[in-house]
């Protein structure tokens, strides 16, 4: 995954990696730093695992050799995390500019012939205007860590001269930001096109999260078409892990208006409590992500609850949002948002209208979006804790045994189409090990040997595909589609009663 377009930017990574395995390691489990999450270890996992490692041709019998490939794992991972961000701030400063990111644009470069795209030069005559556009945007938003995170990379690009610094990284935007990128261009053309996050699963791992997950979530739980999927679920959900709980670095409708959010934990929570197979009282929600920019937001969420403050969640939506989806979808989708929230204790909520940056798609005319403001109550938020690892190396069932047991729900979206075969195995293999003897493991994208749609592919033949699991290892007991289009898949332990 990921292989064409690995990008490496001049930024300190905050996720620190595991210390070298030394020759102990073979007697000894792979030596962790201070105060980082523990990986997997050869030595612990299941005899019925390895064999799904051996196929990979993973080492199997060698600790040290096994420690060794799961740091460069991660050092891949963190990588590509630094790339997703590049793409996010790309997406930033197209709706800066009040640009639709869906159309095929030639772009400038910096080589002879190669022009900026007419809508930009419509809203800026020239490239100073356009970082003069920049700088406003960044100067005025609401978001004082995503603020910091521009101003930072612009005065690492030029230290003296803040303007230059923006014409810089626009430049940079332009050339390496997915948004801009042939191959993912033609993909949302194309009649391949799925939806969004297929555009960039080979450039960098983002932290964006999609409004049609909640609503494919509360069809599940709440709807009345797949009850028969219900009956796969526990009863009583009291331990629940949220794989990527995401952070949205800016909305896509409006631009840097709306402050970086998490909302996938909030939505999960609020269907949970609905279907009333959770109660508020009994319920830890544990939230692991790669980024280390999303743990710290909500260490910063954390820490204002601990003050007694509410927490903002916008939630926006518009008949012309979902790209990719129909008319029945948009209208599930928009009747979600519309009650999404109500079973939070104590929130409150305004709505109201602004109109969308992106023009309604193929075309410039512009379109009115509801936004719909809720305020949490701190209480809520303290129901989340989060923990920085990765899904194919951090022992995700040590995380659980320490801190209250293994889960009964473990959720992940837009997550697994990133990684490879070799990584799903991985993957899938420390998710069976964090689910207690009758949870479940919900999510949208398979353990296969096809590793997701690529926009530089057709679509795949589905029937060919091979799970990478056997059913007596981790059985796959539903995949539904649900009334958005959307899969939703349910992964339980075998013999789970």
């Amino acid at each position: 995954m990921f292989r064409k377009h690995l990008i490496f930017l001049p930024v300190v990574i905050s996720v620190v990696l595991s210390a070298g395995c030394s020759s102990t390691a073979a007697q000894q489990a792979c030596p962790a730093v201070a105060g980082k999450l523990s990986n997997l270890d050869i030595k612990n996992l299941p005899a019925d695992a390895v064999p799904y490692l051996a196929r990979y041709s993973l080492p199997t019998t060698d600790r040290t050799a096994f420690c060794a490939y799961l740091e460069r794992i991660q050092h891949e991972h963190e990588v590509k995390v630094e790339g997703g961000l590049l793409d996010m701030m790309g997406d930033y400063f197209l709706t800066t500019q009040k640009i639709e990111t869906g159309y095929y644009f030639s772009y400038k470069i910096g080589s002879p012939g190669r022009e900026i795209p007419k809508v930009i030069l419509d809203r800026a005559s020239s490239e100073s205007e356009q970082a003069d556009l920049f700088l406003k945007a960044i100067d005025s938003d609401p978001d004082a860590s995503r603020k910091e995170v521009f101003n930072d990379r612009i005065k690492e690009l030029s230290p003296e001269n803040r303007k230059d610094g923006a014409l810089k990284l626009i430049q940079l935007l332009f050339k390496k930001s997915w948004v801009f990128d042939p191959t993912a261009q033609q993909y949302l053309g194309s009649e391949n096109y799925h939806d969004d996050s297929y555009g960039f699963v080979d450039r960098g791992l983002r932290t964006t999260s999609y409004s049609h997950m909640g609503t494919t979530l509360d069809l599940l739980f709440n709807g009345s078409d797949l009850d028969s999927v219900k009956k796969l679920l526990p009863e009583k959900a009291k331990r629940v892990l949220i794989i990527g709980p995401g952070l949205d670095f800016s909305h896509p409708e409006l631009g840097e208006e709306i402050p970086q959010q998490s909302y996938e934990p909030f939505a999960i929570l609020d269907i949970l409590l609905k279907s009333k197979r959770s109660d508020f009282t009994n319920l830890q929600i544990d939230l692991f992500d790669i980024s280390p920019r999303v743990v710290r937001h909500w260490d910063g969420l954390l820490q204002s609850a601990d003050r007694g403050n509410t927490y903002t969640l916008n939630v926006v939506s518009g008949a012309a949002m979902l790209r990719g989806g129909n008319q029945e979808s948009s209208e599930i989708t928009t009747a979600y948002v519309n009650q999404f929230g109500d079973s939070l204790p104590g929130v409150t909520s305004t709505v109201s209208t602004k109109t969308s940056r992106r023009p309604v798609p193929r075309t410039l005319d512009s379109y009115s979006v509801s936004v719909r403001s809720l305020n949490i109550a701190p209480a809520v938020v303290k129901k989340f804790h989060p923990f920085q690892g990765d899904l194919t190396t951090t022992d995700i069932a040590k995380i659980a045994v320490e801190n209250g047991g293994k889960y009964d729900l473990i959720f992940c979206f837009n997550t697994m189409e990133y990684l490879n075969e070799s990584e799903r195995a991985l993957a899938g293999i420390n998710i069976r090990e964090a689910l207690a003897n009758n949870g479940a493991f919900i999510t949208d994208n398979r353990f296969e040997t096809d590793s997701g749609e690529r926009p530089q592919q057709p679509k795949q033949n589905t029937s060919a595909v091979k799970p990478i699991f056997d059913p007596s290892f981790l059985n796959m007991a539903a995949d539904a589609i649900t009334a958005t289009g959307r899969h939703v898949i349910v992964y339980r332990k075998p013999n789970a009663g």
